[in-house]
C-alpha cells in the first residue's frame, strides 16, 4: 500500500475497529500524522507570539486524527493476531503508574516540607525513584507497541481469528 492509499484507507475507516490494517497502512498513517504535526508545530509561532490560527488548526488536527489513529492501531494489533484490547494497556497503564508515583512521592514531599520547609538533597533519591516508575513503565509500553506494530501479518491459516 502506498502513502496516499493508506491515508485514504484510514480516513475511510475513520472509526472502524473491525478487520485488520497492514503494516504499510499503519506506518504510512503514522508518517503522515507526524509530518503534519511537525509542519503545523513549526508554523504555530513562539510562546511569546503564538499564531493562534495555526494553533487552532493543529489542535483540530490532533483531535480529528485521534480516533482514526486509535482505530488503525487497533486493526494493526488484529493483523498480528492480538486483540485490540491490548492497546488499552497503553492508555490505562500510564495513568496507573502515575498514580503509583504520586502515592510514593507525596509522603516524601510532605515529610520534607514539614520537617525542613523545603526539599532536601537526601529526599531526591526517593523522588527520582518515584519518577522512574511511570518513565520506565511508559518506555516498556512504547517498546511493546513498537514490537507489535512492526511484526508481520498473521493469516487465518496461522491461527489469526481476526484475519479474513
Amino acid at each position: 500500500m502506498d502513502f496516499f492509499t493508506a491515508i485514504k484507507t484510514v480516513l475511510g475507516k475513520y472509526a472502524d475497529f473491525k478487520g485488520v490494517a497492514s503494516r504499510s497502512e499503519y506506518w504510512w498513517w503514522w508518517f503522515f500524522t507526524v509530518i503534519a504535526a511537525v509542519a503545523l508545530g513549526s508554523t504555530s509561532g513562539t510562546l511569546e507570539e503564538p499564531n493562534t490560527a495555526v494553533t487552532g488548526i493543529a489542535s483540530a488536527f490532533s483531535l480529528g486524527t485521534f480516533i482514526p489513529t486509535f482505530a488503525v492501531t487497533w486493526r494493526r494489533y488484529h493483523d498480528v493476531g492480538l486483540s485490540g484490547k491490548w492497546l488499552l494497556l497503553t492508555y490505562i497503564l500510564p495513568v496507573v503508574l502515575l498514580v503509583v508515583a504520586v502515592v510514593i512521592a507525596f509522603p516524601i514531599i510532605m515529610q520534607e516540607l514539614e520537617w525542613y520547609g523545603t526539599i532536601t538533597p537526601e529526599a531526591l533519591p526517593g523522588l527520582i525513584g518515584a519518577a522512574l516508575v511511570p518513565i520506565l513503565g511508559g518506555l516498556a509500553i512504547w517498546i511493546f507497541n513498537f514490537v507489535v506494530t512492526i511484526r508481520g501479518s498473521k493469516s487465518a491459516a496461522e491461527g489469526n481469528k481476526y484475519a479474513a
